[in-house]
Parts: C-alpha cells; structure tokens; sequence
C-alpha cells in the first residue's frame, strides 16, 4: 500500500510539472497571437487600399502591359510555397495544410513543380515524402522578419521573371477567428487584379509618369501580399497553438484532481484497513 500511494505521488508530482510547462505555452502563445493579430488586421485594411488603389490605375489604362500581368497562364510548370510551423504543439494546423498542398501539387507531374517550403514541418514532409525542396525559409515561429522576406519575395518573382515556371502559387492557413483557419490555395504570379471600371472612377494626376508608377506600385503590391499570407498563417498557428495548450493545460488538471481523490481512497483504504487489524488483535487478546 505504501508503494502504490508512493507511485500515486510520483504520478501527481509528474503531471503537475507538466500542467506547469503547458500553462506556460499557452501564456506565451496567447502574447504571441495578440501581437501578430494587430499586425495581421492592419495588414489587411493596408493592403485592401493598395489593392483598390491600383484596380482603380489599372482601370484608366487597360492597354498597360507588365511581365507580372501576363495573362496567358500556361499550367505545364508551377512553383508551390507551402507554409507550415518551425515546431509542432498546435493541433491540426501542420496536416490540414499539408494536405491541401499535396492534394493540389497532385495535379502536376513531379518534374513540372518546384516546392519552397516555409517552415521546418513542410520542409520535413516533403523530404519524407521524396519531393526535391527548391528553397527552404526555416527557423521564423510564427514571426515576420524582414530578411527572409524580402529573400522569399524576390526568388518568387525572380523564378517567375525568368520564365522558369509559369504560375506562383501560396499554400497557406487564412485566419477567420480563434475556431476557424482554412486551408487556401493562393495565386501569386501572374498578379491577377481586376481592371473592372468602377462605377465612381477616380482621377488621378501622375507624378512620376503612369507606367514607372504602376510598375513600383506592383512591386509593392506583391511584396506586401506575400507579407499579408504570411501573416495569415501565422496568426492561424498561434491560435491553434494556444487552443491546444489550453486543452492539455484543462486535461492536465482535471488528471490532477483525479490522481488526488484516487490517492485520498488509497490512503483511506489504508487507515481502514490498519484499524481493523488492530482490532482484530485486541478481539485476538482478549479471546
């Protein structure tokens, strides 16, 4: 009996170091979520006016021509960036993901697809899997640095100036809310933007001239794309991280309470049974 209250002890002791490490988790990821959260919905209102700004461009001169507008897409080659955690601990966001992109990059032969891997399970995935990785970004959790952007931005386009494939595509989590990520499949290049009229066109005075402003604004314009899905996924990792910390975080003490009233029974079983024993021995004596 002594044993067993023992191994019940070295249980409780075992499980609450581990309620304290994913208490800690979540902690961090729920400071981590908040802060990539702000930067993702600024993003979004930033890049929604970019977006608008050069629809309405676009709009005043539909014969303009740009390498990055072709419209011509040829589906015989393709490069697919896939973006995926550094570490795991958050839920099904790595195998959702993942299977989107397997699922799409099925559609190619295996020689007609580059693969860029953003993050070190995708990277892992598809090594075990046996694809050739073009380029691999490791090493970001979840945090937007500005060097491995701007290196990103500029292999994708540069792959995509140099007609080595035709289409760029993203393979990434969209966040909708702290329950809700959705696997998404995002073209890149060519950039698509719509060159619809709009009802209340605007009028614009060009200061540098109309085509060399439209070609920074669409160097802009991809750069800061690529940012926001970056952004996406990585609020989406966030949140599925902090959700699943917070469940072992509940498993791990509903376990507690339990181990606690198991050993309370032990230990009781254990008074009860010495008492009986000496009772046992005082009726013993005195027979």
């Amino acid at each position: 009996m002594t044993e067993s209250l023992r191994h019940i002890k070295s249980r409780i002791k075992s499980v609450e170091n581990t309620w304290k490490i994913t208490r800690a988790m979540e902690m961090i990821s729920v400071s981590k979520l908040r802060r990539v959260q702000d930067l993702l919905f600024a993003m979004r209102r930033y890049f929604g006016k970019t977006d608008n700004l050069l629809e309405n461009l676009l709009a005043e001169r539909p014969d303009f021509s740009h390498p990055l507008l072709n419209a011509e897409v040829n589906t015989g080659r393709a490069a697919v960036c896939v973006v995926t955690s550094d570490s795991g601990l958050c839920g099904l966001y790595n195998d959702r993901v993942l299977k989107a992109a397997a699922d799409f990059i099925s559609r190619y032969p295996s020689d007609t697809v580059k693969i860029i891997a953003v993050g070190r399970k995708g990277f892992s995935y598809f090594k075990r899997k046996g694809f050739a990785v073009e380029r691999a970004y490791l090493g970001l959790h979840g945090r937007l640095q500005p060097e491995p952007l701007r290196e990103l931005t500029v292999f994708l386009k540069g792959i995509f100036l140099k007609k080595e494939v035709d289409e760029v595509y993203m393979v990434y989590t969209r966040f909708q809310s702290s329950m809700r990520y959705i696997p998404t499949i995002d073209r890149l290049f060519p950039v698509y933007v719509s060159s619809q009229i709009p009802d209340e066109p605007a009028y614009y005075l060009f200061e540098p001239d109309h085509p060399q402003l439209l070609d920074e604004l669409l160097s802009a314009y991809v750069s800061e794309k690529i940012r926001l899905l970056l952004l996406e996924a990585f609020t989406a990792e966030h949140s599925e991280r902090t959700i699943a910390m917070k469940s072992a975080t509940d498993n791990a003490k509903d376990l507690i309470e339990g181990l606690v009233i198991f050993k309370n029974k032990v230990r009781q079983a254990a008074i009860t049974k010495d008492v009986l024993e000496v009772i046992s021995t005082v009726e013993a004596l005195k027979g």
